[in-house]
């Protein structure tokens, strides 16, 4: 079959497939043109938010002056050397990320990790790693959502920049209730001792790279780093999607 008349399929099949099953952009839910590929329209693709300087040399949170760390990691010693992400967590980006996390939109982490990836190099604080370790899920968590989102983001992560992902490292051993309604010494108390490293000897020397959706408190991610430092871990950075302001 010639290109044109593969195209000109393509186009067909989308179109009566839209006259059923509308495609809507997943923020301002208006109807978006039946060849667009993409989760959102136009203008609210204008609407994401790349993390940008000035913000904390250690978790990331944007601030508005340039002060060095922010006030929750003065004086503050986290196993995590530092953390980026890739943009902040508005209200453009909140429904794309429910959606991937809680409405079965496994296909959203490839346009979602493709923003990681355009936002990626300008962080090398974070490049310098010799493998990438997905945040894991707990075993009866991921029976229940069919998948691990931050492990969907890392393997399409991974193959926009060639990273190594490190796989059987470390478990998730012990179900914790959702973060999202806990405060910060909630969330502390929540994650404390919920990973562990489960073949060291793969960690041991190593630079390792966590990838995860959303960095709240960090909580998550800095009870991992503890575990794999414990481990032997030389330096433990993470990248995130986003980042809640």
């Amino acid at each position: 079959m010639s290109k044109t008349k593969t195209s000109f399929f393509t186009r067909a099949v989308r179109y009566i497939t839209n006259i059923f099953l509308p495609k809507v952009c997943l923020s301002c839910r208006q109807d978006l043109d039946y060849m667009s590929t993409e989760p959102l329209c136009l203008d609210c693709l204008s609407g994401l938010e790349y993390l940008q300087k000035p913000y904390c040399e250690r978790c990331g949170m944007p601030l508005e002056f340039s002060r060095g760390y922010c006030y929750d990691c003065e004086g503050v010693q986290h196993a995590l050397d530092c953390a980026r992400s890739a943009l902040i967590y508005n209200d453009t980006l909140k429904p794309l990320v429910h959606a991937l996390k809680y409405g079965s939109r496994d296909d959203l982490a490839t346009f979602l990790a493709r923003e990681m990836g355009k936002a990626y190099d300008y962080f090398p604080e974070i490049k310098d790693n010799d493998f990438v370790i997905p945040v894991p899920l707990h075993k009866k968590r991921l029976h229940t959502r069919g998948y691990n989102q931050a492990e969907l983001l890392a393997r399409e992560l991974a193959k926009l920049k060639g990273l190594k992902i490190l796989k059987g490292a470390v478990e998730r051993n012990r179900s914790t209730p959702t973060q999202t309604t806990l405060n910060r010494e909630q969330r502390l108390k929540n994650v404390h001792g919920a990973f562990k490293v489960v073949k060291p000897e793969l960690v041991k020397g190593k630079k390792i790279l966590l990838i995860d959706d959303v960095a709240t408190t960090l909580a998550t991610l800095d009870e991992l780093a503890a575990a794999l430092k414990e481990a032997g871990a030389t330096a433990i950075t993470a990248y995130t999607l986003a980042r809640e302001p």
